[in-house]
């Protein structure tokens, strides 16, 4: 009798691969698993630069506590002949401010702090008078800031309302605000993201925060409402005289005409209405 073996020995059947049917599911399973991820990962990254931006208006709020201390004022504009500079808060600050704001000396020199600038956009490069240039050591310097000051208060188009930080402005020149003009430092805001209102809507802006309708002279450019959509989500940090900062919506911020809203713009707590 012939015994069959219990198990064949032998080469194994090779498995097969897989399937074009079956490779199209796993890459349609992949692409939907990545729609559902990178929009979270964006949103991740956002809130890490909104952070970091929130830090640096921290710092620049401090910076401003340490100056009103020794001086006894803010930081104001300067008129003369030429006319009207509104970047003087930046050198003002400059010594609080660890590295200093961007200064490119004659030599070619250049210093660049991070503090004056939103991680999320390279900001408005403002070029200041070599005299005050001079009063950080240089002969020259052009100064990179993504933040605006609170100069004017709520729709002060000209200052001569003697609202905001910058304080009175006389024919002679701004008179600074004193520290004990600000009656409520936890509700005053002092430095946002450099926006401004444009009717109603909110764009990009200059060094100094601007609600007035009256700066708007005719349509905003739409990639300066663009940039300010995009920069936080449609949201701004802000820092306000205590130190403390906040998050909040564009529209809040300088389109909200209600008494709360305008009188954070004001030094003396009052929206003025």
């Amino acid at each position: 009798m012939k015994i069959q073996p219990l198990f064949h020995i032998g080469r194994r059947k090779t498995d097969r691969g897989f399937t074009l049917i079956e490779l199209l599911v796993v890459i349609a399973i992949i692409a939907i698993l990545a729609s559902l991820l990178l929009p979270a990962m964006s949103r991740a990254k956002d809130g890490a630069v909104a952070t970091s931006c929130r830090n640096n208006l921290r710092q620049l709020g401090l910076a401003l506590t340490m100056y009103v201390a020794d001086e006894g004022i803010y930081p104001t504009a300067k008129t003369d002949e030429r006319g009207l500079y509104w970047d003087q808060w930046k050198v003002a600050l400059s010594r609080f401010v660890a590295n200093g704001p961007k200064v490119m000396t004659a030599s070619g020199i250049v210093v660049d702090s991070p503090t004056f600038k939103c991680p999320s956009t390279k900001g408005t490069r403002v070029k200041i008078p070599d005299e005050l240039a001079a009063i950080s050591g240089q002969s020259y310097a052009d100064l990179s800031t993504s933040y605006a000051y609170n100069g004017y208060g709520s729709d002060d188009w000209d200052g001569r309302r003697d609202r905001g930080l910058f304080g009175a402005l006389e024919n002679s020149g701004f008179i600074p605000a004193r520290e004990a003009q600000v009656v409520a430092p936890a509700n005053m805001i002092t430095f946002a993201d450099g926006f401004m209102r444009a009717g109603n809507t909110v764009a990009q802006g200059t060094d100094v925060l601007l609600r007035g309708n009256n700066w708007v002279r005719g349509p905003v450019e739409a990639s300066g409402e663009e940039a300010a959509r995009k920069r936080h989500g449609g949201k701004a940090n802000a820092v306000f005289a205590d130190g403390h900062t906040e998050f909040l919506p564009n529209r809040v911020l300088f389109l909200d005409n209600g008494r709360e809203a305008l009188a954070r713009w004001n030094k003396d707590n009052d929206p003025h209405l």
